[in-house]
């Protein structure tokens, strides 16, 4: 079966738990305010191997940057809505995998911010990486092809904006922070795609094409008066004329090490390869979130 994404499909399972919290979060007290959190697997939070790590999914950046954020806040409650596989186009259309009451993870979103108006303090999204990468990474070779990058991004782009357009309308100035994505290839530069040997060419190769992805997200949410959680730089991910040592390995770029120190992407089977956050990584997110809310 084609390997999913970085932020893939997850058990049925996860999908359930994402779509039981607002339920869960409506039977709450009249006083409380919301934390509304939206996106693919990492906004649901993630980790390989679901089936014997389920207490991780608390371990997510939604969660992190909740409890962090909290005390700050009166009675604030958190609605994670995060679903794994979710892209641009299913979070607006829905998809079966990701099974919500109102029929896609947008209209249930909608469906919370109408029924909740003046007590929404915050939403988070990220959205996007599955776009590119189920129609532009070669999962055999590790490739992220520049072309196809080039030809999917203006869509992604278009689905971004009527994604950020159909919240505002349904919370009118409520704040809104997007995020940019940490590198999910550096990996590559200590374990190569499919079990080759390490590959530090490609993870140079594939990094600057996701440069241009990062780019394109974040100019898509300053043109609608959005912030952006500047994750890519909390990661370190361009910085690679900086080296430490790396365990086994020698020395590595910064990059490379904050990713194989953050995510499971350095990890060999049967835990790894995979390029979600861990627990870590996750608390990185959550302060790149907090750090824009607190701007």
């Amino acid at each position: 079966m084609k390997r999913r994404t970085i932020f893939s499909v997850l058990s049925v399972a996860l999908a359930l738990l994402a779509s039981m919290a607002l339920p869960a979060t409506a039977r709450a007290q009249s006083s409380d305010t919301y934390y509304v959190s939206l996106g693919d697997s990492l906004a649901a939070g993630y980790q390989p191997p679901y089936h014997r790590n389920s207490n991780s999914l608390r371990q997510g950046y939604a969660d992190q940057l909740f409890r962090d954020v909290r005390a700050d806040f009166d009675h604030l409650r958190l609605v994670k809505l995060g679903c794994g596989g979710e892209t641009t186009r299913t979070l607006i259309k829905g998809a079966r995998y990701c099974p919500f009451d109102s029929g896609s993870q947008l209209q249930e979103a909608v469906d919370f911010l109408g029924s909740h108006q003046g007590t929404i303090q915050f939403v988070t999204l990220d959205i996007g990486a599955n776009d590119i990468l189920d129609a532009c990474w070669h999962y055999r070779s590790g490739v992220l092809n520049a072309e196809c990058v080039d030809a999917v991004l203006p869509v992604v782009q278009a689905n971004l904006e009527t994604i950020l357009s159909t919240l505002k309308s349904a919370a009118p100035g409520v704040p809104i922070y997007g995020m940019n994505y940490y590198d999910p290839f550096l990996g590559y530069w200590v374990l190569g795609p499919n079990g080759k040997p390490s590959d530090p060419q490609l993870a140079i190769a594939d990094a600057k094409v996701w440069e241009v992805v990062n780019d394109a997200f974040a100019s898509t949410y300053h043109a609608n008066a959005v912030a952006v959680a500047n994750v890519a730089g909390a990661f370190q991910s361009s910085v690679f004329d900086q080296f430490v040592p790396w365990k086994h390995v020698g020395t590595v770029p910064v990059s490379v090490a904050n990713d194989c120190a953050w995510t499971w992407n350095c990890t060999t089977p049967p835990l790894g390869w995979d390029i979600h956050a861990n627990s870590a990584g996750y608390g990185v997110i959550a302060r790149a979130f907090a750090d824009a809310i607190n701007a």
